[in-house]
């Protein structure tokens, strides 16, 4: 019952009273790593607090407790997604590549399976293999809404990527998409 109040924060997207609920069950129930009876549970508060630090952009501390959880074998897809998301964000590009295939490679729910892709796409083209970037971002185009595609800018990434394949005609017509108002 106490997940799902924090839960229903998070759908308000008041965050920070997501994670401060989530803290709040932890020291209530007195919920450690170190009691095997209630790891389980540990691993789910711990888990929904990484995410929403990550989304409110506080990816170190995130990171952190991801890393935690992965330690312990947490292999599943959203784990993996928002820990690869932090690996960007420090700049552990191979570390973060690895996470996020492996991510996409083990049907995690729609919407992380596009932000993962994204994300995936951007790592690519951090390590300059342009035309695997390309691939990962012309995927995001055939599943995600048109909101997600001008927020998360793929048309400007396709359009760089373009540019660093030598695909001029490519690239004018995404800084055409790009500009389009929405």
């Amino acid at each position: 019952m106490e997940i799902e109040v924090a839960e229903l924060f998070a759908a308000q997207r008041e965050l920070g009273k997501a994670i401060d609920k989530l803290s709040q069950i932890l020291e209530e129930f007195k919920l450690t790593p170190n009691d095997p009876a209630l790891i389980n549970a540990y691993d789910e508060v711990q888990s929904r607090r990484a995410y929403f630090l990550a989304d409110l952009g506080k990816w170190q501390n995130s990171m952190a407790i991801l890393e935690e959880l992965k330690d312990r074998g947490n292999d599943d897809p959203i784990s993996l997604f928002h820990l690869g998301y932090c690996y960007l964000r420090a700049g552990k590009l191979d570390d973060s590549r690895g996470l996020l295939e492996r991510a996409v490679s083990i049907d995690p729910p729609p919407a992380i399976y596009v932000r993962a892709h994204c994300v995936l796409g951007k790592v690519l083209y951090f390590l300059g293999e342009f035309q695997k970037a390309k691939s990962e971002f012309e995927m995001v185009l055939g599943k995600a809404p048109a909101a997600y595609i001008r927020n998360a800018e793929i048309w400007k990434w396709l359009e760089h990527t373009s540019i660093n394949l030598g695909l001029k005609d490519e690239a004018a017509k995404y800084r055409l998409l790009a500009s389009a108002p929405s």
